[in-house]
Parts: C-alpha cells; sequence; structure tokens
C-alpha cells in the first residue's frame, strides 16, 4: 500500500538509458491498450478501482524529478494517488475520437503524474463505450499491462458487487528490485562479465545498420513507416512449437542472413531486449509486480564464412543460440556496467561497442483473446500515439516479433525520410525466405536461456 510521505529509488539501467536518449518529451513514451465495454461501467466504481490500483502498486506513484545532473526517482506516496482516471463525453465534446485518444496519450507527466490514465469514453446511448488505459513505459512492461488491466477488472468487480476490492497479494515493490540493482553494481564479481561484453579487436569493421538512403533525412517519431510480416496459423504452428528461446535464436539467424545479403554486412551490431524478471533471487519475487524489467545489451552477429543456403542457416543459428546460451545474467549486467558501474574505465571501454542503428525485440506471446461473451474486449480502433510525434527515434530501424492469436508476426520500422519503403520491404521479404522449418534446425540445440 501507499507510503505516506515521498521517497527516493535508484534508477534501474534500463531507465538511465531512458533518459540518455534525451527525448523532446519524455512524458510521452506509453504503453497502451484499447478496450470496448459491452457493459456500462459506472463511473464513481470506476474511479475508485483506478485509485486502487496506485496504492496497491508502487510503480504507478512513481515521479521523476529533473535536475542538473539527470534525473532521480521517488515513491510519491499516498500524494500521488488520484487524479489517473478521466471521463469524456464525446455526445457533447466536439472533438472525434482519435483526436481524444491522442490527447490522453499526451496527459502523462513524470513529475506531476499521473503515469498512468484509465480514460472512459462514453460514444452515446447506442454505443458501447471505450476504455483506455495509458502506462508510462518507465512504469511498466508488457507483462505489467497485462497485470493493470487483470487487477483493474478485479478491483471494479469487487466495487460493483458491494465489496472493497480484493487484489491477489503484491509480490515485491519495485522499488526493492532497484535496490537490488544498485548493490549489483556495486558488487565485484560483476566485473568479470566484463570479458563477454568486450569490443571486437576491429569494431570499425563492424555494421551498426543499413547505411541510410537518405543520411540527412529526419527520424523522428511522426515519420515513421511499418512494415509488418503475417504468418498464417499452419505456417506459424512450427516455429510457435519451438519455444521462445530457440525462436529468438531461429529470427536472429534469420535475420542476420537478410542484412548480410541486403548491403553486405559481414558482421553486424544488433540491441536486443530481454525480460529481467528471471534474473532475479528466489527471494526477491517478481510475478506481480509492475515496473520496467527490461535488459537492452548488444548482441554481435558475425555472417562471415557462414555459407549459402540452408547450411548458411544452420552455421549462423548455431552461432547465435552458443551466444546466447553464453548470455550472462540474461543481459543484466551491461547495463549494469555501462549504465551504473563505479569504475569509469569500464564504462570507457563499453563504449567502444559500436552503438547500433537497430534493435531486434521478440517480445513472445500475446496472452489469448478474451471470450466473445467477455464484458470487456479489445476494441477495434487504434489507441492513438504512443509516443510524442516530436521525439528523435532511436534507431534507425527497429524489428519486433510477436505471437498474437496463434499466429506469427514481424513488424519493421524505419524513418521513411531515411529509407525507401522498397528497401525494407527487401529486406523482409529476405528475413522470411530465410526462416528454416524446425525439421530442418540441428537436433543438438542445447538450453538457450
Amino acid at each position: 500500500m501507499a507510503t505516506s510521505s515521498p521517497r527516493s529509488i535508484p534508477l534501474t539501467p534500463i531507465q538511465r538509458r531512458f533518459f540518455g536518449f534525451d527525448l523532446r518529451n519524455p512524458h510521452h513514451f506509453n504503453q497502451a491498450v484499447l478496450l470496448e465495454a459491452k457493459v456500462p461501467l459506472k463511473r464513481r466504481l470506476l474511479e475508485q478501482a483506478v485509485d486502487h490500483l496506485a496504492r496497491h502498486h508502487e510503480a504507478l506513484r512513481l515521479r521523476y524529478l529533473p535536475h542538473d545532473g539527470g534525473w532521480s526517482q521517488i515513491d510519491g506516496g499516498e500524494e500521488a494517488v488520484g487524479g489517473a482516471f478521466a471521463f469524456v463525453d464525446l455526445t457533447s465534446d466536439q472533438r472525434t475520437p482519435g483526436d481524444v485518444f491522442a490527447a490522453l496519450q499526451g496527459s502523462l507527466h513524470l513529475t506531476r503524474g499521473p503515469v498512468y490514465r484509465v480514460a472512459l469514453v462514453h460514444r452515446g446511448p447506442a454505443l458501447s463505450a471505450r476504455l483506455l488505459v495509458v502506462v508510462h513505459h518507465l512504469v511498466s512492461d508488457r507483462l505489467s499491462l497485462d497485470l493493470l488491466l487483470a487487477d483493474l477488472q478485479t478491483a471494479y468487480g469487487c466495487l460493483a458487487r458491494g465489496l472493497p476490492p480484493q487484489l491477489p497479494p503484491a509480490t515485491a515493490p519495485f522499488s526493492a528490485w532497484a535496490e537490488h540493482l544498485a548493490g549489483r553494481a556495486a558488487a565485484d564479481d560483476l566485473q568479470q562479465e566484463l570479458e563477454f561484453w568486450r569490443p571486437p579487436d576491429d569494431a570499425r569493421a563492424v555494421s551498426c545498420g543499413p547505411p541510410p538512403e537518405m543520411p540527412a533525412g529526419a527520424n523522428q517519431v511522426d515519420s515513421a513507416v511499418t512494415h509488418t510480416l503475417k504468418f498464417g496459423a499452419e505456417e506459424s504452428a512450427p516455429f510457435l512449437e519451438l519455444g521462445d528461446d530457440r525462436l529468438r535464436a531461429v529470427l536472429l539467424a534469420a535475420f542476420g542472413l537478410a542484412c548480410r545479403e541486403t548491403w553486405g554486412a559481414s558482421s553486424l551490431v544488433v540491441d536486443l531486449r530481454a525480460s529481467t524478471r528471471p534474473a532475479a533471487p528466489p527471494e526477491l519475487a517478481l510475478d506481480r509486480t509492475l515496473g520496467w524489467f527490461t535488459a537492452s545489451f548488444p548482441l554481435l552477429l558475425e555472417t562471415a564464412d557462414s555459407g549459402i543456403g540452408a547450411a548458411a542457416f544452420d552455421t549462423l543459428f548455431r552461432r547465435v543460440a552458443q551466444r546466447l546460451r553464453d548470455l550472462p545474467n540474461h543481459g543484466l549486467g551491461y547495463g549494469l556496467l555501462r549504465e551504473m558501474g563505479g569504475n569509469g574505465n569500464f564504462r570507457k571501454l563499453l563504449e567502444g561497442i559500436p552503438a547500433s542503428r537497430m534493435s531486434f525485440n521478440f517480445i513472445g506471446h500475446f496472452r489469448s483473446p478474451p471470450p466473445a461473451d467477455a464484458p470487456i474486449m479489445p476494441a477495434p480502433e487504434p489507441v492513438g500515439p504512443t509516443s510524442c510525434p516530436d521525439n528523435e527515434r532511436p534507431y534507425d530501424l527497429e524489428v519486433m516479433a510477436f505471437a498474437l492469436h496463434g499466429r506469427l508476426r514481424c513488424e519493421w520500422t524505419y524513418g521513411r525520410h531515411r529509407y525507401r519503403a522498397t528497401t525494407v520491404e527487401d529486406l523482409a521479404s529476405r528475413f522470411r525466405h530465410h526462416l528454416a522449418l524446425p525439421a530442418e534446425l540441428p537436433a543438438d540445440r542445447g538450453t538457450i536461456p
């Protein structure tokens, strides 16, 4: 439950990395979902449920204070509870639903709060209402958003039955994780990971991304375009049977070969994202903790001397699988050393790793859709801009792969002022071509963390 007064919490490596991007509008960098309410929702009860979430989950009370040296993080305590609920009546509001959703997306504030928003949008007596849930990425990851939605429905359900909200017991607060990481950053044994992250001898020969066709072109959010590869259920099934870890290696191998064919990259570095929840010690349960539990780290893909065709895929798959197998502590150490390591020599060495202009994120399986008779369902309309249109994109090319409703999907996001659509579409097509069937993969693949 909420503390009575604010208290300081260390920033985690991924939070420090976020602030290092120096976005024009850091307050607008969200995760969001838009829902259709098939049954009437009571405003008063919904607002009570929303406030209860902030008392239950520390992450929803976090506030960020700018200062000369950067940013600091606090738990705002009871003062940070309230103000997250909004009601919009479109029958008397002249704005379009899209304009309303965009305004709500841009209504979060890291210092003043709130850092999350739940808005009930009334569309008229003959139309179902919309429920927009927005949460800043600094305090949320994909699992956190799922937990938030589930707890919101549980809390509202209790209140609708005349009962006080009863949520499942909370696991460790986000602050416990942040303090654990601060301790790990100061530990002597962390330095043992440095050899794993050491830059290649000839770092200048490593490709950091496809050469921009229009190098002077803007790379802001409002210039981003997404090309989507969709796989059918039958086509996806063999891949999804591999499991998330093995599938990640398969996708990265296909990606590396596609890059080699497209612009001749024999060695390239790509930024990966991975959940850090599995890296928590046994005494620090995070199953139901809201927060941004992510590690970001570079992965070197060596495509040279890998052959051609199926042999090339087999070779690169084995290399990637081995690299992921050797990955210490789920990649957490890279951020600890670079963002929080006390020894400046370590930071200087890690800064020698070429900064990738590409990110690759396989986020696994989205949860199954609710049954058709569920009172709340995903809505078909867009959620609005989750990031400020004026924000600079940190990468030239972002690839996000995931499984949705039993189907594999890969989204390729790029800046239209830096690349031609045909270039990215050709890269994605080559990626699809190189995806091997599971039967063609090596039988002995070991365990990939």
